[in-house]
């Protein structure tokens, strides 16, 4: 597995800077491409993926019937199969129709969670450090020969990641809330 340091020396070295042997702040390279790989991860996996995605998670009201909204999300579907039109607010869930941050019962959204670096499968691993390196040298040193050495290994990395994804998350025509909801209908 790649950690975050050596996805961090993977950038440093991308753009001729020598390794660090720790993430602690202090040398400023290392701290702009610590930031970029976590700026890069969040904006990959906002996106969401099979290993990120939670489907029909259930958020359950506190004792004065307020959701809190997990601190990592990234993205919430509150309109599955209900009626209901919810949105995120100030890291709780409100109630659009009927104008309130108040709930009686557990309410089952689609949710999309920020994780660690190191928590994500390999394939995440490798794009997001390919990407953030990438982009690292883009900002900061801007050099195109650089650029065009890097793109290659973010676009086949991005395509493995793709590939797992499809295969991880089991695709079929019942995941479409919507689509599954018309079927049954039609059987009735």
């Amino acid at each position: 597995m790649t950690t975050k340091l050596d996805a961090v020396n993977t950038i440093l070295a991308g753009v001729g800077e020598a390794r660090v042997l720790t993430l602690e702040p202090g040398f400023m390279t290392a701290d702009n491409a610590l930031h970029t790989l976590e700026t890069v991860k969040r904006q990959v996996l906002e996106r969401g993926w099979f290993f990120n995605t939670e489907q029909a998670f259930p958020l359950v009201p506190d004792s004065t019937g307020t959701i809190r909204l997990p601190e990592n999300l990234l993205r919430f579907d509150g309109n599955l199969l209900q009626r209901e039109k919810l949105a995120t607010r100030g890291g709780r869930l409100y109630d659009l129709r009927n104008h309130t941050y108040t709930f009686d019962k557990t309410v089952k959204a689609d949710i999309v969670v920020n994780l660690d670096f190191d928590d994500l499968p390999e394939a995440a691993q490798q794009y997001i450090m390919f990407r953030a390196k990438r982009i690292f040298q883009a900002d900061f040193f801007g050099d195109a020969n650089l650029y065009n050495m890097q793109n290659p290994d973010e676009k086949e990395a991005r395509a493995y990641l793709e590939q797992m994804n499809t295969e991880g998350a089991d695709y079929n025509i019942f995941d479409n809330y919507e689509l599954a909801e018309d079927l049954s209908r039609d059987l009735l």
